[in-house]
């Protein structure tokens, strides 16, 4: 669903995303296209819950579409006003979608 999204808004020709912040409405549609699409059940009633229930946990990363990742974007929860969450490209230096700065791998001294 999320590289339903991604691809339904990039731009190959300029490489960037026409449309960064995905609304609530957004995902509800793309959770009803996908379905259709690939033949999966997902419910469109909560679309509020979707990014936050992709970053619960340990594998937001490996849960993220590769070809999302491979064009370093990753997406930030959004709320109110209907939005649901923004691509946002990678910051200088991040090597995954969503690198945990609580794990001691991550802290700098």
């Amino acid at each position: 669903m999320i590289e339903h999204l991604f691809e339904k808004h990039w731009d190959a020709t300029n490489g960037a995303l026409d449309k960064r912040l995905m609304s609530l409405d957004d995902v509800a549609q793309a959770i009803r296209e996908c379905n259709k699409l690939y033949g999966s059940t997902l419910s469109d009633r909560n679309p509020a819950n979707f990014m936050k229930d992709l970053l619960r946990g340990a594998n937001a990363s490996k849960n993220w579409p590769a070809s999302v990742a491979a064009r370093r974007f990753t997406g930030i929860q959004r709320t109110g006003d209907g939005e649901c969450f923004e691509f946002i490209p990678y910051r200088p230096g991040q090597t995954e979608p969503f690198p945990d700065a609580l794990f001691p791998e991550n802290w700098t001294v």
